[in-house]
């Protein structure tokens, strides 16, 4: 049976070293795909720079490896599950609400459930993961998890150090390394304190939005604090700011 290969890219370092991998050692690629989670219908769950390296780089691995990058999208968006309604369990008639920390539904629903469905097309598939050489523990873990997936750049002993720099090399670094920042959705409940910081002051309005889920949740944004407490929190730190100033 015909096996298709298919490489998953973050557009993170790890995942764009291993396309250049591939290509200088002639692996076979069939498919390059990347998960774009939508906020709702409209309104992208990538921060706008991000968004816009996806869009850049897609463009770049075509012209330089002949790649082509099937950007997915689940038939449901954060908003609509948020929304859904439980029908089993103690809460049943309750909203889903915000993802837990553990199990989080966001992951089954907005990012496996779109690969899934595209992958429905193949017999045989072969995934390609970006798992660097100095990740052994990670490796281990996906080679027992799926005996139908590799790391090219675990094979070919590259380390993350060597991944950035042959991103650096391309120019085809993400901009989430220059600011230090993690990939992820701006609406994401595991991004740190300081990106959420940022998040409030460099882009209002998706701050308001999740505001907005906030007021018909019953329980916080974090297991420890809801997001009116981060709200007062960053006030009370702006008002510090003023009076130093």
């Amino acid at each position: 049976m015909k096996k298709t290969y298919i490489a998953s890219c973050s557009f993170g370092k790890d995942s764009i070293a291993m396309l250049k991998i591939i290509h200088d050692n002639n692996l076979p690629l069939d498919e390059v795909i990347f998960v774009e989670p939508m906020f709702d219908e409209n309104t992208s769950g990538l921060y706008p720079k991000q968004k816009a390296f996806v869009e850049y780089a897609s463009n770049k691995i075509k012209q330089l490896w002949g790649y082509n990058v099937n950007i997915l999208r689940s038939d449901v968006t954060y908003k609509e599950q948020f929304y859904i309604k439980k029908k089993r369990g103690k809460h049943i008639g309750d909203i889903n609400g915000f993802p837990c920390v553990l199990g989080a539904w966001c992951n089954g629903s907005l990012k496996m459930r779109p690969i899934k469905k595209f992958e429905k097309q193949f017999k045989n598939v072969h995934h390609y993961v970006g798992i660097a050489y100095d990740e052994k523990k990670r490796h281990d873990k996906l080679l027992t998890r799926n005996n139908n997936s590799s790391s090219p750049l675990f094979d070919y002993k590259i380390t993350e150090n060597m991944a950035m720099n042959i991103c650096k090399d391309l120019e085809l670094l993400s901009p989430i390394y220059k600011e230090k920042t993690r990939d992820g959705c701006w609406f994401c409940h595991n991004q740190r304190v300081s990106q959420l910081r940022t998040l409030r002051k460099e882009y209002p309005k998706y701050w308001d939005t999740i505001s907005k889920l906030q007021l018909d949740c019953k329980f916080p944004f974090t297991p420890n604090k809801s997001w009116f407490d981060l709200e007062r929190r960053f006030a009370n730190e702006d008002k510090e700011l003023k009076l130093d100033l």
